[in-house]
């Protein structure tokens, strides 16, 4: 699963370089862009769950956002809290909820995928 995260991650970054970074030394990462943890896809590895508590100060939690919040810029980490979950739920509703529902492949992305680095 490794090499096919990191192939996306990379034509991710590649087309969208001003939000995305796929570099994993923090200091060298450009401030402002989401960091795209390929290599958190290998087996083993242990994976934050949404709504999870992160062990820092704030209790702050991982949460899913609508696709205007990401764009907004307006968020940080304590905007999600134990404290403000709750309200944020009973607003939007869990918006995780579908993927637990909805069956999705990657046949289509991996084919795409292919073509694309086929072409070169």
């Amino acid at each position: 699963m490794v090499p096919f995260a990191n192939a996306v991650a990379a034509l991710i970054a590649r087309r969208r370089p001003d939000i995305v970074g796929i570099e994993r030394m923090r200091l060298k990462r450009k401030k402002g862009r989401v960091y795209l943890d390929f290599l958190q896809n290998g087996f083993g590895k242990t994976v934050a769950g949404v709504y999870s508590l992160r062990a820092r100060p704030g209790a702050t939690l991982s949460a899913p956002l609508e696709w205007g919040e990401v764009r907004a810029k307006k968020i940080t980490p304590l905007s999600f809290t134990m404290r403000t979950i709750f309200k944020r739920l009973e607003k939007k509703g869990d918006l995780f909820k579908p993927v637990l529902t909805k069956r999705q492949t990657l046949d289509g992305a991996v084919t795409k995928l292919s073509e694309r680095f086929d072409r070169g």
